[in-house]
């Protein structure tokens, strides 16, 4: 796992190790019987497992060892870190345990919840790529002005809805994707369906019954559908981060009402869901746009969409140096909630999303680096997590989900300047953040056909 700075960390030879020293053993996490990488030795028998791993390479925090064990290690005149050339002697190594057998079948368990675990955000990974390649072709559909699009989109809502009411919905996947190999024309498609989840599991946290999830759902999924009647240049501009004239400025503030004008000519189209489209620009103190509406003018679903819109546009800034980090987002939004967001809807999304949201780097209370890539609906401070290892492939990480993994925890939440490169390029390679909800025992996403 992650490495401690080098000047806490000693090399240690084999046959010295004691009982109470704290070690970190540098190889991958399912090539031993422990639970950690790290971990401080407590018995005899977990002596004797360590000596079993053969050729491994040992280090010793002495500063998390207890004292008495180096006091042992110096009283019996060794030495117990590794000098240059030397090489360490073979170990006399006694039958194995009952307690390491034990000590197995632990370790045993939480490889197949590991696995599971690992398995679940690959198919949550598919299941993204899926869906926003059906988004990409329901906001090409609408905006053609084929009603095949709207069918399809409310279909798609119907799927998320059914799995957010699900009372058994224990951990429900808020995965961060990895979206290597984004392209830019499909900004669009990307950020309407994370808007779309966020907006959705805000409205799951607001108990909102089913006919209004799914107004709410097909609204943010469609929000920005009338930024197709903006012209490129302007867009382009816009997403760059670069300074519309005044005309440009008033032109793109058209959109809301080109948005509504396009989906009330479907029949079918929920009044509620239009209205979200019309509202999603306008703001609680009345600096918003078309209509600078205020406060009680605002539908709550329109509330809630305009809160996911922006922490998208926060936390997935097309410049991704200009890209706040989740946390960052939640603290600059919670600030300025009084101003022009709704107080309530800000506070469920700090709520919704917890103190660790998908996308946050942790140190974990074994000193290891990680990323959070999932929230648990019901212990959102065990987040599902993935550990940086140093020298290990993607193919082989490790993902462990804290509502099962106890004797693991989150010890602090680092800024992205904390953390070292080569974890970071691990942990986090994707440019952008893509948001998908999926529950454990689901073989396909909510928003795939059946």
């Amino acid at each position: 796992m992650a490495q401690s700075p080098a000047s806490s960390l000693v090399q240690v030879k084999i046959e010295d190790l004691k009982v109470g020293m704290y070690v970190q053993l540098d190889c991958h996490w399912l090539k031993h019987p422990f639970l950690l990488n790290r971990f401080k030795v407590k018995s005899a028998a977990e002596l004797a497992a360590i000596r079993r791993l053969g050729q491994v390479t040992i280090h010793m925090d002495p500063a998390r060892s207890d004292p008495e064990s180096l006091k042992k290690a110096t009283a019996s005149g060794a030495d117990p870190t590794v000098q240059p050339g030397h090489i360490q002697a073979e170990p006399i190594i006694p039958e194995e345990s009952e307690e390491e057998k034990a000590l197995k079948i632990k370790k045993g368990e939480r490889i197949q919840a590991f696995l599971r675990c690992q398995e679940q955000v690959k198919k949550a990974n598919s299941s993204y790529v899926n869906a926003l390649r059906q988004n990409k072709e329901v906001i090409d559909q609408v905006s053609a002005g084929r009603k095949e699009g709207v069918t399809t989109a409310t279909q798609m809502i119907e799927r998320v809805t059914d799995v957010l009411q699900k009372e058994d919905t224990a951990t429900a996947m808020f995965n961060v994707i990895n979206s290597k190999g984004f392209e830019a024309r499909d900004f669009a498609s990307f950020h309407s369906l994370n808007v779309c989840m966020v907006s959705m599991m805000l409205g799951r946290d607001f108990d909102l019954g089913r006919d209004e999830l799914l107004w709410l759902g097909i609204g943010a999924l469609l929000h920005d559908i009338g930024e197709r009647k903006i012209p490129s240049p302007v867009l382009n501009k816009r997403l760059q981060g670069a300074p519309l004239t005044r005309a440009e400025k008033a032109f793109f503030e058209l959109h809301p009402e080109y948005g509504q004008s396009m989906v009330q000519s479907f029949c079918s189209f929920p009044p509620a869901s239009a209205q979200v489209v019309y509202q999603h620009h306008e703001r609680v103190d009345g600096s918003g746009y078309p209509c600078r509406l205020k406060d009680d003018a605002i539908s709550r679903l329109s509330k809630i969409v305009m809160v996911a819109d922006e922490y998208d546009h926060l936390t997935n800034n097309h410049n991704p140096s200009k890209s706040l980090h989740p946390a960052e987002a939640l603290s600059h939004m919670y600030v300025n909630r009084e101003k022009v967001f709704s107080g309530d809807v800000i506070v469920g999304l700090v709520r919704t999303l917890s103190v660790y949201p998908p996308g946050t780097m942790v140190r974990m209370s074994d000193g290891s680096l990680a990323m959070v890539i999932s929230i648990n609906f019901h212990a959102t401070t065990r987040p599902i997590v993935m550990l940086y290892e140093p020298g290990i492939s993607k193919d082989n990480v490790v993902v462990l989900n804290l509502a099962e993994d106890m004797d693991l925890s989150i010890e602090k939440t680092l800024r992205r300047t904390e953390v070292p490169k080569e974890a970071l390029d691990f942990l986090n390679p994707q440019r952008m953040a893509g948001y998908f909800i999926q529950t454990i025992d689901q073989p396909d996403g909510p928003m795939e056909k059946r």
